[in-house]
């Protein structure tokens, strides 16, 4: 879909990026679209159990009954600070803070509270990415503060949408249209069809993404103990990456050992076993192929857990990847390729018997290949300017990741299917 056929899509010109105006601008949009969803002097939005919808969230966000929603005032100003909305309840007066990558402020949340402090039970809402609620918890002590995610509030209005809560058609367009506005920004707290079209969009917001991706990597870290994050590409682009490791601690370490990488794009997210530079590639290679040139009986076990990828059942695509480039000296192009080769593994869970010995030759041949790569690898000369990658790839479509309720759950699917790829750590170290 085009972004700006939704109506609370809107177009930023050139901002700057040393005061945080680009996040501003977009905290504002934010609360605005948000607002004027809620705000039932504007849209009469009523729930069908004739509860308005501001009341029943913010209740929910304030942890107590606010009554009935009386006015909203937008960027108001109390005091030394400018809050992004005031709402006035029947028994409580909430300011609402938004942020979208600018720093959650002590300083600022105190001044905005003094500034309501003469209003009915002031409370001050802070509205973030899920991260940095987490980053700040020692602030939510006070309780006067009342964090809340852009992800909770994602899932408020789908379950709404969910449940069939409003019959108003005009309603839940309204929130549909929300929805998928806060899908465009990247805000829904889980991977969406638009976060991986836009990777190759460059009118999309790529900060969201990057956090996505960021929190992805942390749920996955969390499930899949065996592996650490320690580093995220540092510009998002179309083709963000994250590097696992088991010891290194510092990314320029990590070509020292083998490690995983894994990069979002359009049609899914990889995870690849990686063994690069010149000694890690060819330390690998010894240990498949003797110094008569034969392969060990490590080699065997090696293949073994290769066809284990093929059958293992999962729809996931599976690659041995070998590249070989030039580097070449500043100024000039980074690399210049040698050669590279791939040799994909189809999945499969069984074999037609018709064609069992046209598969046992083709599989001799892959073997032999296989080999032949790894002997070159293994007598490569130590030619400073050559670098290697030796690569398992797999592939998770992004079919397998959406519909599940959570970036928990997707996780979980992703390392259902990697697994086996992460295998390979344990057996080479």
């Amino acid at each position: 879909m085009d972004p700006h056929k939704n109506i609370f899509y809107y177009y930023r010109g050139q901002t700057s990026k040393k005061d945080n105006t680009n996040d501003k601008q977009l905290e504002n949009n934010l609360t605005k679209a948000l607002i004027n969803v809620l705000d039932p002097g504007n849209l009469d939005l009523v729930t069908e159990n004739g509860s308005d919808l501001a009341s029943e969230l913010f209740s929910e966000m304030i942890g107590e009954d606010t009554g009935k929603l009386r006015q909203v005032k937008m960027q108001e100003g109390v005091g030394k600070r400018t809050l992004d909305a005031v709402l006035s309840f029947e028994n409580t007066t909430v300011g609402v803070e938004s942020k979208f990558g600018a720093k959650i402020s002590l300083l600022q949340l105190n001044e905005e509270l003094e500034g309501i402090a003469n209003r009915d039970n002031p409370k001050v809402v802070i509205i973030a990415h899920s991260d940095q609620i987490d980053e700040n918890r020692e602030l939510w002590k006070n309780p006067n503060f009342k964090p809340f995610s852009w992800q909770q509030i994602y899932d408020f209005f789908e379950n709404k949408v969910k449940v069939r809560d409003i019959q108003n058609p005009e309603q839940i367009f309204l929130l549909k249209q929300y929805l998928e506005y806060m899908r465009l920004m990247h805000m829904t707290g889980k991977f969406t069809k638009e976060d991986f079209d836009a990777v190759a969009n460059t009118d999309m917001v790529d900060k969201g993404i990057k956090d996505l991706f960021g929190n992805f990597a942390k749920e996955v870290q969390v499930q899949l103990p065996r592996i650490q994050k320690f580093n995220i590409s540092k510009e998002p682009s179309k083709h963000l990456w994250i590097t696992f490791t088991k010891k290194a601690k510092k990314a320029k370490e990590a070509n020292n050992e083998p490690h995983f990488t894994s990069h979002l794009n359009r049609d899914g997210i990889d995870m690849m076993f990686n063994a690069e530079s010149r000694s890690c590639p060819k330390n690998i290679a010894r240990i498949l192929i003797g110094d008569n040139s034969r392969p060990t009986p490590k080699f065997e076990e090696f293949w073994k857990k290769v066809k284990s990828l093929e059958n293992s059942g999962k729809s996931s695509v599976c690659k041995i990847i070998f590249m070989k480039v030039k580097k070449l000296r500043q100024g000039e192009q980074n690399e210049e390729p040698i050669f590279k080769t791939e040799m994909e593994l189809k999945n499969k869970s069984e074999t037609n018997p018709k064609y069992r010995q046209q598969h046992e030759d083709t599989e001799k041949r892959r073997k032999e290949y296989l080999i032949e790569i790894l002997r070159h690898i293994r007598d490569m000369e130590n030619d400073s300017s050559h670098y290697v990658w030796f690569r398992i790839s797999c592939l998770v479509k992004k079919d397998e990741l959406l519909g599940k309720d959570s970036l928990k759950e997707q996780a979980k699917v992703f390392i259902e299917h990697v697994e086996p790829i992460t295998g390979f750590y344990d057996f080479f170290m």
